[in-house]
């Protein structure tokens, strides 16, 4: 399986803007009118245009991520174990931004703020209705 990151000469974590500079770019290189090497750039014309219509598409993208992670990598026959263990893999395209999960709270003012938003908003209808 080809990755279409590296197809696009990206990072995994690259946003939708970064993936349409390098789709562009590409595409001006490799486009069958505008290059005429043949077979070899028309294929990696297709190439490149298949990448971006994954990474373009956040569903599509998502799912991609998904399957890249949950794929181990190939290596060597030769060497101790068949498959290496991708630690960078486990991450999704938002963590790496955010740098924390979006569904664990981290420290106490995730938990109080729910709470003082609560009391203040009793406190205000107390005002309001006085």
């Amino acid at each position: 399986m080809k990755n279409h990151y590296h197809t696009l000469g990206i990072p995994r974590y690259s946003n939708s803007d970064e993936v349409k500079k390098a789709y562009r770019r590409l595409a001006h290189k490799y486009h069958p009118d505008k290059n005429k090497s043949g077979e070899h750039g028309e294929e990696v014309y297709r190439q490149i245009k298949a990448a971006y219509d994954v990474l373009s598409n956040p569903l599509k993208k998502k799912d991609y991520d998904l399957l890249l992670r949950n794929s181990a990598t190939p290596v060597s026959p030769y060497s101790f174990t068949r498959y290496t263990y991708q630690p960078e893999a486990e991450k999704t395209t938002e963590e790496i931004q955010v740098g924390k999960k979006q569904n664990k709270p981290s420290g106490i003012w995730d938990w109080l703020k729910p709470i003082i938003i609560i009391i203040l908003s009793l406190i205000a209808m107390y005002f309001i209705t006085r």
